[in-house]
């Protein structure tokens, strides 16, 4: 094989390498990758039906999503989920992210037969180090900590999902 042939061929293989590896060092899983919104939706947010009306159907959505109640007060007018496990971000040998997150529902009376609805999002990370099993055990004890600011296009993205949701069952 000639200089050339073979500058070319280390080339193409050193490439292939990189995209191997990069694809071996970072993964994403999670539920996050399976919810599906319909493009360019945009919700409505004030709803031609009565409080509780609207508080019954968002009720009948979250059960049927599957999403836990961390508490709710209806004459608050607010529901906090629970949380829900979201993805992983696993870099090789080096960290694992795992993230999860909530939704804060409030309602508003804006006349008899509307509802304003406004959703929030809250998106929680928290980084493991990969290592020995001690260091493993320490990393499980840290808290989780609020990344929305972070993750601004997932919250709304979410958002947007659960708005979806409610106007579907409409």
């Amino acid at each position: 094989m000639d200089a050339r042939k073979k500058a070319v061929f280390y080339m193409v293989l050193v490439v292939v390498s990189v995209f191997i590896v990069y694809g071996c060092i970072t993964t994403t899983q999670g539920p996050a990758t399976t919810l599906r919104t319909t493009q360019g939706f945009v919700p409505k947010k004030t709803y031609n039906l009565g409080y509780d009306q609207m508080w019954d159907k968002m009720m009948s959505v979250l059960r049927a999503q599957r999403i836990m109640l961390s508490q709710s007060s209806k004459e608050s007018g607010i529901i906090q989920t629970d949380y829900i496990h979201g993805w992983e971000t696993d870099i090789a040998a080096i960290s694992k992210t795992t993230y999860r997150y909530k939704y804060q529902i409030a309602f508003e009376k804006i006349n008899p037969s509307q509802t304003r609805v406004e959703i929030t999002c809250k998106i929680e990370a928290k980084e493991f180090l990969k290592g020995g099993s001690a260091r493993e055990a320490v990393e499980q004890l840290r808290p989780y900590e609020d990344v929305t600011h972070k993750q601004q296009q997932n919250a709304m993205f979410f958002e947007n999902w659960l708005y979806e949701q409610i106007e579907k069952s409409l």
